[in-house]
């Protein structure tokens, strides 16, 4: 299966709501997430009940002074309630399929816990921007909207039902997203609400689809970035055919083209590094252009 045949490339995919709990949903990064976040509310109460204290949560004094890092990315697993906890597990079952089925198991993993620090380092930054480094935050929201908002983009036309009133998902994410720039705005809001995270959350949605910032395209861009350097080093050095005219690039390119290929033949495309796949993929799309 060719790269452009992928899940993520078919920006004309469906939505669809994926309720299977069959063997595949059971070992899916989503099935892992929900339980492992209700795995840790349950550690979360124990550790109350013992009254020990929380080393999960996510304080600023603590992240910053002590450098308790950690607690930026556990404070997402732990949750003040059980409707904390039911809610954003709801989110996250109904939407994460959807972004799991575009991106991958993998690269959703590295955005849904990418998204939770970032929300809680922005929490972190207002809090010491505030004064108030003791205020502890716990919660997945960041996490939630970030796939909340990410989702809309991919499939911003889909209805789905606020209570009982239905709306395009586009709509659903934009009204949770200024209710809380309102709430963070408003000197009289709940102050256990962390407002900040969840904007944090749907900033990183946004960007990450604008931008896409998939972890394989990130690894991809710094792989293509390398090879770059190697291509001018080439260039300043490159050799120097029997007439004394110097090789023109495409010809390198080429025959490395035909060593790649005859790679794959011999021993797959798993057999390359992620180096040569971008460069690959670079040539594919320049070929294209021209025909």
């Amino acid at each position: 299966m060719g790269i452009y045949d992928r899940e993520y490339y078919q920006e004309g995919r469906r939505f669809r709501l994926q309720f299977s709990l069959g063997p595949r949903w059971r070992t899916s990064a989503v099935a892992w997430i929900i339980g492992v976040t209700i795995g840790a509310y349950f550690v979360q109460l124990i550790l109350e009940g013992l009254r020990l204290p929380s080393v999960l949560e996510c304080i600023p004094a603590k992240v910053v002074g002590e450098f308790q890092v950690w607690r930026l990315l556990t404070a997402a697993f732990c949750h003040a309630d059980l409707g904390h906890l039911f809610f954003n597990m709801l989110c996250v079952f109904f939407f994460g399929p959807q972004i799991e089925g575009l991106y991958g198991r993998r690269d959703f993993t590295v955005f849904y816990l990418a998204a939770a620090v970032i929300g809680n380092v922005a929490f972190t930054a207002a809090a010491y921007a505030s004064g108030d480094i003791a205020q502890p935050v716990i919660g997945a929201s960041g996490a939630c909207y970030a796939v909340l908002v990410l989702c809309a983009f991919h499939f911003p036309r889909q209805l789905v039902f606020l209570f009982i009133l239905p709306m395009p998902l586009w709509l659903l994410s934009a009204f949770f997203v200024l209710k809380d720039v309102v709430s963070l705005l408003n000197p009289h809001a709940d102050p256990l609400v962390a407002y900040v995270v969840h904007l944090a959350g749907a900033a990183t949605g946004a960007l990450h689809r604008l931008f896409d910032l998939r972890a394989g395209t990130l690894l991809a861009r710094a792989a293509r970035f390398r090879a770059r350097g190697r291509w001018r080093k080439a260039l300043r050095n490159r050799p120097i055919a029997d007439d004394g005219v110097p090789r023109d690039i495409e010809d390198i390119e080429r025959q490395r083209l035909d060593r790649l290929l005859a790679k794959i033949h011999e021993s797959g495309r798993e057999s390359l590094s992620a180096e040569e796949v971008a460069f690959l993929d670079r040539m594919s799309e320049r070929y294209r252009r021209r025909t």
